[in-house]
């Protein structure tokens, strides 16, 4: 009988889901990344991106993060203002390969002269060693386009 509460103590430990967390270390890398200062965003790439990340961005085609980097430059010449919205919607998740992997779903805003669009946007990284090893991040493309040419 003295057995009952460490077995009960044990099934429930056993039943969490300690394969979904909302605080580590590569959430916060992943929000240092996204909503960065652009005079920040080179040094931040280079520290939390492997070398050999695959990054695919709105693309079946991987690029490298100084391309990613290029790319967003460029981008965002092209807006009057652009702002990564704030978002809780952030978690770590383990598969069960034991890879690491954070989710984050936000919006950002984008506004070129009076006209403004807010986008949803989800990302997906995998880590190893507190590093971005692959990243895929997808929106809706067509919503840029659509505001850069009215």
């Amino acid at each position: 009988m003295r057995l009952l509460p460490l077995i009960i103590i044990l099934l429930i430990a056993s039943c969490s889901n300690a394969n979904y967390v909302e605080k580590a270390p590569e959430i916060d890398i992943i929000k240092s990344i996204f909503y960065s200062n652009p005079e920040d965003r080179s040094a931040l790439f280079e520290q939390h991106y492997s070398e050999d990340a695959q990054i695919y961005w709105n693309s079946t085609v991987p690029v490298t993060w100084k391309q990613l980097l290029i790319g967003i430059e460029e981008s965002l010449e092209r807006f009057d203002e652009y702002q990564v919205l704030p978002s809780e919607e952030i978690h770590l998740i383990k598969n069960s390969k034991g890879e690491r992997w954070v989710a984050l779903w936000t919006a950002i805003k984008i506004r070129v002269g009076e006209n403004e669009e807010i986008i949803p946007i989800h990302v997906s990284a995998q880590f190893v060693d507190l590093k971005i090893v692959k990243e895929a991040a997808y929106w809706d493309n067509l919503l840029v386009h659509e505001i850069l040419n009215k």
